[in-house]
């Protein structure tokens, strides 16, 4: 399942705010809202693969953004720094005129 959200509480057991709309993809998950939260815990409990561990835990160490390329571009731009790895190698070197 691949869910967009922008929060876990409004989507947690215990909490229904009938002002809030929920995503489609959230509806889907059963008919009722109890049902729909237990789905969404069971999908959110499910162990992550050791690889995605390995990629979160490498991209914290070091300092990357984790996510697309849209998404490292983005925030490069709002912070006005790197987000992702640097260019390996030397700056190409400008040919002179004459």
């Amino acid at each position: 399942m691949n869910i967009r959200f922008k929060s876990l509480f409004p989507l947690a057991p215990l909490y229904y705010n009938p002002l809030l709309d929920p995503h489609p993809v959230y509806l889907a998950l059963g008919p009722t809202h109890a049902d729909r939260c237990v789905a969404y815990r069971d999908w959110v409990m499910q162990p992550i693969e050791a690889s995605e561990t390995k990629t979160i835990r490498l991209t914290l160490q070091s300092q990357h953004a984790l996510g697309s390329e849209r998404f490292r571009q983005a925030i490069e731009k709002q912070l006005a720094r790197r987000a992702g790895p640097a260019k390996i190698g030397r700056p190409k070197k400008e040919l002179a005129n004459g």
